[in-house]
């Protein structure tokens, strides 16, 4: 089949699947799908009295879309889902020019069990995927057109509406616009040999919608909350990296101190985990008498300090959180399917799929470390622009994750799962052909100097 037929495949296939999962499952709901209800609650009805800034506007926008219907939020993720799946298939097709491989890859996440069940959950990790899947679509096109000198400055806006509306979506991406204007920027003066003026001026172009967003967002908290910030609850967040070690923290902040040292020794005693500053937010509102977004930024300076002071410590809680970040996420929902003869075999096929995508990301992670230094590795994997842009796409997300976030990561390691993969395959793909292409080449060598005799 041409390109257009493996494309019409992996649709049929992708509604196909879909279909049969909306008869077998259902939306569930997260413990912190409330708050993104109560923004969007709030943004439909204008009244903001009760606004702490916690949420950006991404996810309450899509909630207001499917009027709150768990069921509507549902088909509009689907449908986000099958659009993954398609740019998965054009990513790999403009890098390999093969059709078939292209389905494959698209296939990779409508087969994949967690990515499916994660449509039918009531968050924003297929949201911010298919942003996120966006942009790296669209840095393929621009690749493309840089390559063949075409008209790109429109397509530049486009991905940087798109990479903005990942960051309104999750802020774990407030990166992606200078990353997508730097990779613009540099593919400007190396792919199509532009002059420093055009390729900042591209730069500007693709980084220009969202950091506009990020400003307008962090704007519109300052206004209602007094803060200049895209979420208030970064400080709460750090705090759950600090906790661990809140005893240290300076007198000062004795108060946020004992409360936490507290809340996390019960925890602890609980859980086995350290990771308590949300069972101690309700006290220390109480004995501080804050408003969240007041209590946020205290918690801020507090972590900051402890971190300036114990920055060994804090080092060991952030690789802690950035190798949870590749442990790949359980579906919610997966023991709960109907019929219960169905269970059995999806947790089978589920347990081998969570096992090849721990494999797939600790070879991503190599691949990585080979790209960036071995020339030969590049070389035959063809790890060029493209490769190169999803990866830092990845692998930034996951820093930045880590750092700012004492959590276990693993549920925000989602959103670019699917590129991962896509990675992996893509370059062990290329170094496949790239073998048989050297093999038949000395045949064809040898077969010449013996005289055409085998």
């Amino acid at each position: 089949m041409n390109s257009k037929g493996w494309f019409t495949v992996l649709l049929v296939l992708g509604v196909a699947i879909r279909l049969g999962f909306w008869f077998i499952a259902e939306p569930k709901p997260f413990p912190d799908t409330g708050t993104y209800v109560e923004l969007a609650q709030q943004l439909s009805s204008g009244d903001f009295t009760t606004y702490e800034g916690r949420r950006t506007l991404g996810y309450p926008l899509l909630l207001i879309l499917a009027r709150y219907s768990p069921n509507g939020v549902w088909a509009i993720q689907m449908l986000g889902g099958l659009a993954i799946s398609a740019y998965l298939f054009y990513i790999a097709y403009k890098i390999t020019d093969m059709p078939g491989f292209a389905f494959f890859a698209g296939m990779t996440y409508n087969l994949n069990l967690g990515q499916l069940f994660f449509e039918a959950n009531l968050i924003p990790e297929t949201e911010t995927t298919f942003f996120v899947a966006s942009t790296a679509a669209l840095l393929a096109s621009i690749h493309r057109r840089f390559r063949d000198n075409g008209p790109v400055a429109w397509i530049l806006l486009v991905a940087g509406f798109f990479a903005g509306c990942a960051v309104m979506t999750r802020p774990q991406f407030v990166f992606l616009p200078v990353l997508l204007g730097i990779a613009a920027g540099y593919g400007s003066l190396a792919v199509s040999r532009s002059s420093w003026r055009v390729a900042s001026a591209r730069a500007g172009l693709a980084m220009g919608p969202g950091i506009f967003m990020i400003l307008a967002w962090s704007w519109c908290n300052y206004s209602h909350v007094g803060h200049f910030t895209m979420s208030t609850q970064t400080g709460i967040g750090l705090t759950e990296h600090t906790i661990a070690f809140a005893e240290l923290a300076p007198e000062r902040y004795g108060t946020l101190r004992d409360v936490l040292v507290k809340q996390r020794d019960i925890h602890l005693a609980q859980t086995g985990r350290h990771t308590a500053t949300w069972d101690a937010i309700p006290e220390l509102k109480k004995v501080t008498g804050l408003r969240l977004p007041d209590l946020d930024r205290e918690l801020l300076k507090m972590s900051a300090a402890l971190i300036l002071e114990h920055p060994l410590r804090y080092a060991v809680l952030v690789v802690d959180a950035w190798l949870s970040f590749w442990l790949v996420s359980d579906p919610k929902g997966l023991r709960e399917v109907k019929p219960i003869e169905l269970t059995e075999p999806l947790v089978w096929i589920w347990s081998a799929e969570h096992v090849a995508l721990r494999i797939i990301n600790a070879i991503f992670l190599i691949f990585v470390g080979m790209a960036i230094f071995s020339a030969g590795f590049r070389r035959w994997s063809q790890w060029g622009f493209v490769l190169t842009t999803i990866s830092a796409i990845a692998l930034v997300s996951s820093i930045l994750q880590s750092l700012v976030v004492g959590v276990d990561n693993t549920r925000y390691g989602v959103t670019v799962q699917a590129l991962v993969v896509l990675i992996v395959i893509t370059a062990g793909y290329q170094m496949l052909r790239m073998r048989i292409s050297l093999r038949r080449r000395l045949s064809t060598h040898g077969e010449l100097s013996n005289g055409g005799v085998t």
